[in-house]
C-alpha cells in the first residue's frame, strides 16, 4: 500500500489534475490523505476517484504552514499503526511531477530507505531562483551542510515512527531529516510546472521558509557564531595591543592617536565579549528547551477527519 500525503493550501483545481495522472503513473493499491491547511475555507465535492481505495482529509484547527501540514500528516498516519508499504508526500499544485514520484517509490522500495527528489533544474523565475541560490549558500555557511531537497519523498512505513519523533520536522521537514542522519537517497528530478492558479509563497513566506531550515540546525550555528565572535575577539585585542606597542617602542604615532585607537579597539572587544556570552547562552537554551515531538502533539492542531472513500467499510 502506497499512502500519498498532499497538504493543501487552496489548491484543490491543481489537486483534481494531479491525482489522476497520479493513479497512472503508481502502481496499486492506493490511497490518498490531504491534508487541509486553510480549514476555514469552503470543501469541493468528496472526490471518488477509482484507483484509490482510501481517501480522507484531515482538518486542521488553523493554518499551520507548509512544513507543518506535511507533519501533521504524517504523525496522524504514524498514530494509526499502519504495518507495511510506502508514504509519499508531495505538493498538491504539479510542481512534483507523477513520473518522478513513481522513481521515488521504486528507489525507496529497492533500498529501503528515505528517497528525496534532488532538483537538479527549476522552472520559477529569475528572481526565486537568485533567492534560492543565496538560501543554499547561506544554509551551507552557517551549518556546515549542504541541501538540495524538499518535500517530495517517500518514506518506508517501518522508519514512520522514527521520523515522526523528531521534533525538527515541526519546523522542516527536510532539513530535520538531515539534521537527525537518517539514511537517504536523493534522485535527481526536474521540477515541473504549476497546473493551476498561482503560488500563495510571498517573499516573506520564502524567506521564512529559509529561516526555519535553518532553524532547525540552531544550535550549531550558535557554536560556528561564537567562533567567529572569537576570532573577532582576537583580532581586536592584537590590535589594542599594536597600539600600544606603537605608542611606547616607537615615535610613529600621531599625539592623541593612541588613546582613540586603543578606546575604539576596547569598545569593540567589549561588544565582542559580550556577543559571545550571547551566543553561549543562546547554544544552551536550545540545547534545554523541551521539545515539540510531532508524533505525541500533533493531536492538539488536529480537528476532524473526514472520510470521502473507504472500500474496506
Amino acid at each position: 500500500m502506497t499512502t500519498v500525503v498532499i497538504p493543501c493550501y487552496n489548491d484543490w483545481r491543481s489537486l483534481m489534475e494531479l491525482l489522476p495522472a497520479l493513479e497512472k503513473a503508481l502502481p496499486a493499491p492506493l490511497e490518498l490523505l490531504i491534508v487541509n491547511d486553510n480549514p476555514l475555507a469552503p470543501l469541493p465535492e468528496p472526490l471518488q476517484l477509482e484507483g484509490f481505495q482510501r481517501i480522507r482529509v484531515l482538518q486542521l484547527t488553523r493554518n499551520l504552514g507548509h512544513q507543518r501540514a506535511i507533519c501533521m500528516g504524517l504523525s496522524w498516519l504514524a498514530s494509526q499503526k499502519p504495518g507495511e508499504g510506502y508514504i509519499l508526500v508531495m505538493d498538491a499544485d504539479g510542481e512534483d511531477r507523477p513520473e518522478d514520484a513513481a522513481r521515488l517509490l521504486q528507489t525507496a522500495q529497492e533500498k529501503g530507505v528515505l528517497a528525496f527528489a534532488q532538483r537538479t533544474r527549476r522552472s520559477e523565475s529569475l528572481f526565486f531562483r537568485m533567492g534560492y541560490f543565496f538560501y543554499r549558500n547561506l544554509y551551507g555557511i552557517l551549518t556546515g551542510q549542504t541541501i538540495r531537497m524538499g518535500n517530495f519523498s517517500v518514506i518506508p512505513v517501518a522508519l514512520l515512527q522514527k521520523v515522526t519523533a523528531l521534533p525538527e520536522i515541526w519546523t522542516h521537514y527536510a532539513a530535520g531529516i538531515q539534521r537527525a542522519r537518517i539514511p537517504y537517497l536523493a534522485i535527481p528530478t526536474r521540477r515541473g510546472r504549476r497546473l493551476d492558479g498561482v503560488s500563495s509563497m510571498n517573499t516573506t513566506s520564502l524567506v521564512t521558509h529559509g529561516l526555519s531550515a535553518v532553524a532547525v540546525h540552531s544550535d550549531r550555528v550558535g557554536v560556528r557564531m561564537l567562533l567567529v565572535c572569537q576570532v573577532f575577539i582576537a583580532f581586536f585585542f592584537l590590535a589594542m595591543l599594536a597600539a600600544i606597542a606603537v605608542r611606547l617602542f616607537t615615535d610613529w604615532g600621531i599625539p592623541g592617536w593612541a588613546t582613540s585607537a586603543v578606546g575604539l579597539t576596547m569598545i569593540l572587544l567589549t561588544q565582542g565579549i559580550i556577543t559571545c556570552f550571547f551566543f553561549v547562552f543562546f547554544v544552551l537554551g536550545s540545547r534545554s528547551h523541551q521539545s515539540f515531538v510531532p508524533m505525541r502533539d500533533f493531536k492538539y492542531s488536529l480537528d476532524e477527519v473526514l472520510v470521502w472513500k473507504d472500500l474496506n467499510l
